[in-house]
């Protein structure tokens, strides 16, 4: 199904937004609802340009896949946060190539299983994130929160591909790259706490002696 122009409005919200299983949503317009809900194994894609005003939520572990193709802003959570969260199976964004690739962009905290960066564009998480991070391409993940916590790995299907910058304080649990798939350059702007079994970069920089990086081995 594909939805050209606006599901709801900036001043007359919806209350709800269904992705039935199955479904495959594609939107081109904003979405201004309170809630986003997938039922089962439903796909939604934005097309660039658009966004999502508020949480994009799974009614059941691994359930929905978000797909940004352009530059596009979730200003909610993706995937259902508290005492324990219930993650979307996937999310896509960072699409395109060189000067054509765009930023998706997430306001508050990313619940996901996998979040694949598809291009050479940019995943920014501004809250925590449960889930590992694939790179697809030579594009870039960016957490911008402070005292921001990630748990999950972050790997790369070609070696030397991706760019991970943590540009406040982080707390990671979970592991950067591997033997023979490195990530391409990991930037701690702030401090960085990592406890992790394998640190695999082509090039780690931080931000000087006014940064502490601690990494310590995974449990």
């Amino acid at each position: 199904a594909a939805l050209t122009g606006e599901a709801g409005a900036d001043a007359n919200w919806l209350s709800q937004v269904t992705i039935v299983a199955n479904a495959q949503a594609a939107v081109n317009g904003n979405i201004f609802a309170s809630d986003v809900m997938f039922t089962g194994d439903g796909r939604l894609t934005i097309e660039h340009g658009f966004n999502i005003s508020n949480n994009v939520t799974p009614g059941e572990e691994g359930a929905g896949t978000l797909v940004s193709l352009g530059n596009n802003t979730i200003s909610g959570d993706a995937g259902l946060a508290g005492e324990t969260p219930v993650s979307l199976f996937a999310v896509y964004g960072g699409a395109g190539e060189g000067e054509g690739a765009f930023t998706t962009s997430f306001s508050n905290s990313v619940f996901a299983q996998t979040v694949y960066v598809t291009g050479q564009g940019m995943i920014e998480i501004a809250g925590d994130l449960l889930g590992d991070v694939v790179f697809q391409e030579n594009g870039t993940f960016r957490m911008t929160g402070d005292d921001a916590i990630m748990m999950g790995s972050i790997s790369t299907e070609n070696d030397l591909d991706g760019i991970v910058r943590f540009n406040s304080s982080v707390t990671l649990t979970g592991n950067i790259g591997a033997s023979g798939l490195a990530i391409g350059e990991v930037y701690a702007g702030d401090d960085l706490y990592a406890q992790l079994d394998q640190f695999y970069a082509g090039t780690v920089t931080t931000c000087g002696a006014g940064c502490r990086v601690d990494l310590s081995p995974g449990e």
